[in-house]
């Protein structure tokens, strides 16, 4: 029961500093969506993954799988939505059986 509390305690101080660099990412992407659409065009998000920036390297099939890529305009091209991106499982620094600690959601606070 001891190691129990001891585990819950330490995921939600890691789930603490998690979120901040999920914010940090938002914050990037959102950025990026000079069109307030929501979206970020692929070129821009691979683009900061060659200049170092690992968390922008998911393969573009992976992204589809994940809900994160819409495809609905040939004219813009395939473009990250970013509130499925940073829901993804990629964006999780701890997947267990039972718990892991993702990117919260905008609207987790309103479901408390």
């Amino acid at each position: 029961e001891d190691a129990k509390i001891v585990s819950q305690d330490i995921a939600r101080q890691l789930g603490s500093y998690w979120q901040s660099e999920c914010q940090a990412v938002t914050n990037k992407l959102v950025k990026w969506d000079t069109g307030n659409t929501g979206r970020v065009p692929i070129s821009k998000f691979y683009k900061a993954a060659l200049a170092g920036d690992w968390r922008f390297s998911e393969s573009l099939t992976y992204l589809e799988q994940q809900g994160a890529i819409d495809n609905s305009s040939t004219w813009q091209g395939p473009r990250i939505i970013i509130a499925n991106y940073i829901e993804a499982m990629s964006n999780c620094v701890v997947m267990q059986e039972h718990y892991s600690v993702c990117c919260q959601t905008q609207c987790e606070g309103y479901l408390d």
